[in-house]
């Protein structure tokens, strides 16, 4: 039976989505870049590229890394997943904090611990939570890291960029297409919440499971770690990238806004537990601010 918390709520969440629809075809009259390349490859395909022994490719993880952490995207993502947790579930508010405290840490995705032990239908919940959020005036195109993804192509020194995501692709790509990067990508590996094993099992494979990084690796066409580059915000992703042998591995860790400005006390829910910091990371991460680093971190990259 619906409530009229319910009827409300998804009234509401239904226009947000109409609103986000019409923002984006707006947005892709601007440029080619917010629009996805052609040939943009995923898993929704239904094929594979081949398998290139030689092929570097540069994994880049999307939320809290193309776009800055300090965007406040992410607090953002907290609250539309507390409303649909109280709105949707009728989870008390108590209850509501607690499982979003613990889920992601047990789980490594909100998703996936409302599907197991809720029986929430993955895709809807995406839906209702990450493509219904309200980030067209929070990410606009990003000019600089434009630059930096442009002449890192322009460079050959890598064959193909890969976005490499816990989100579903719907809210992958539309972060890239408003931040004016998406026809620089080859192609997606994101987790599957439309699969038929996620809503029946309730498990849905993302990173740091070994799993997800081996279908990183089918999907895209890598044909050995040691080609591979990887930059993400996750201490527990980078360390398990740099565990596969990945030669080159990221952590972006913002400390300072596009301006150059000191960040106080900006802190996430991919920061490291006491015990990771105490283990600290492997020699083959570096940390930099943002993804505009990377020619200064990497110039070999750039030349």
């Amino acid at each position: 039976m619906t409530t009229d918390i319910q009827t409300t709520y998804r009234s509401r969440i239904e226009e947000q989505l109409l609103h986000n629809t019409a923002e984006l075809e707006a947005r892709a009259r601007e440029g080619p870049g917010a629009q996805l390349k052609p040939g943009f490859l995923t898993s929704l395909d239904g094929s594979l590229p081949p398998v290139d022994p030689h092929a570097r490719i540069f994994y880049f993880d999307v939320d809290n890394t193309l776009y800055r952490r300090s965007t406040g995207i992410q607090e953002l993502m907290q609250d539309a997943i507390y409303s649909y947790v109280r709105n949707e579930l009728s989870i008390p508010p108590g209850t509501a904090r607690h499982i979003m405290g613990s889920y992601y840490k047990q789980y490594g995705l909100m998703a996936a611990g409302l599907v197991r032990n809720f029986g929430v239908d993955p895709a809807r919940y995406n839906s209702m939570v990450d493509d219904s959020l309200d980030i067209g005036d929070v990410l606009k195109p990003d000019l600089q890291l434009r630059k930096v993804l442009l002449d890192l192509k322009a460079a050959h020194r890598i064959d193909k960029l890969w976005l490499c995501t816990n989100a579903y692709l719907t809210h992958a790509v539309r972060c890239v297409k408003l931040l004016g990067i998406a026809d620089l990508f080859d192609g997606a590996t994101f987790a599957r919440y439309d699969a038929p094993a996620a809503q029946l099992s309730g498990e849905i494979v993302c990173k740091p499971d070994r799993r997800f990084f081996d279908r990183l690796k089918e999907e895209s066409g890598l044909g050995d770690w040691s080609n591979a580059y990887f930059i993400d915000d996750s201490f527990a992703n980078v360390q398990a990238g740099a565990a596969l042998g990945m030669a080159h591995v990221f952590l972006v860790y913002e400390r300072h806004d596009a301006k150059g400005q000191r960040i106080a006390g900006v802190s996430s829910i991919d920061d490291p537990s006491q015990e990771e910091r105490e283990r600290g990371l492997p020699r083959n991460v570096r940390t930099l601010n943002s993804v505009a680093d990377l020619p200064a971190v990497m110039p070999e990259l750039f030349h």
